[in-house]
């Protein structure tokens, strides 16, 4: 997993303490547990704004005014 392997570079780079890829998932399991859903639910409130702005301008952009026969 690549988010194993960059906790592995940055023990060994910050703290001069190699680990093992063991130790190293057991963080990523741990910051996936703990930010996972947080990170998730951003994601969906993200998207559902994207979506919600582009409902809002649908009328603008499809709107065919009513003829007036007068």
């Amino acid at each position: 997993m690549a988010l194993e392997a960059r906790i592995a570079e940055l023990y060994a780079r910050e703290f001069e303490e190699p680990i093992s890829p063991f130790r190293a998932g057991q963080i990523a399991d741990l910051m996936l547990s703990v930010l996972g859903s947080e990170i998730y639910n951003q994601a969906v409130r993200d998207v559902r704004e994207h979506f919600q702005a582009k409902l809002d301008d649908l009328e603008g952009d499809v709107y065919w005014p009513p003829v007036d026969d007068a």
